[in-house]
């Protein structure tokens, strides 16, 4: 076989070129793995962080909501104060990851708190709060709100005829939500460290049973 009728890329490469071809397309693959499980983890990453905050959302909506279902008997009471501090005091004991407790009184007034120097002193709402970012639905137990640190749930207290005896509030700091967060992260990169090794090992093997004939080509030159 003349060189003018063998192939050009052939020509190029040559039988000492094999392993060179072999090195680049298996990085050229693994580069093209690798860049699609990043994004795949990326996505999953934004699903997760939000997964995990309507989790907490709908961990303190139901706190707040049980809170408020027991502060409605308490509430008739003539000194509700001395039985709804060990109740918070309870509720935090058996619930580490909740930072914030409040319930406060028709007028305004808080009558149960994590911290008992509030009890007594009219309840004024925390700054920067809105409404939360996800659209997590609450089912009718109260409503969710946000501001850089805390993340808050809100459920009404009503007594006999609907009648509106005060409001629970239940809240749990975001860097909690965080650190889950990072956790997952750290286990995904982890996975997908460990996939893409195993992808790259088959993608070798792969291809140098691919290139398998050029040796032989080129030795026929």
């Amino acid at each position: 076989m003349s060189n003018r009728s063998t192939p050009l890329w052939i020509r190029i490469i040559g039988a000492d070129r094999v392993i060179s071809l072999r090195l680049i397309a298996t990085l050229a693959v693994a580069t093209l793995i690798a860049g699609t499980m990043l994004a795949i983890s990326r996505v999953n990453e934004q699903y997760t962080s939000k997964a995990l905050q309507v989790e907490a959302e709908s961990r303190i909506l139901l706190e707040a909501h049980n809170l408020a279902l027991i502060s409605e008997n308490v509430l008739h009471m003539e000194f509700p104060e001395s039985k709804l501090g060990p109740l918070v005091t309870e509720l935090q004991k058996a619930n580490p990851e909740i930072a914030y407790v409040i319930i406060v009184d028709h007028r305004g007034i808080i009558v149960g708190s994590d911290d008992p120097r509030h009890v007594g002193k009219p309840f004024n709402p925390l700054p920067n709060m809105k409404p939360s970012s996800s659209d997590h639905p609450s089912n009718g137990r109260g409503n969710v709100m946000e501001n850089g640190e805390l993340l808050l749930a809100g459920a009404v207290i009503k007594g006999a005829g609907e009648k509106i005896m005060g409001q629970a509030i239940v809240g749990i700091e975001k860097e909690t939500v965080e650190v889950l967060v990072r956790q997952a992260r750290k286990d995904l990169f982890a996975y997908a460290a460990i996939l893409l090794s195993i992808a790259m090992v088959l993608a070798g093997l792969l291809i140098t049973w691919l290139l398998r004939p050029i040796p032989a080509i080129a030795e026929g030159l």
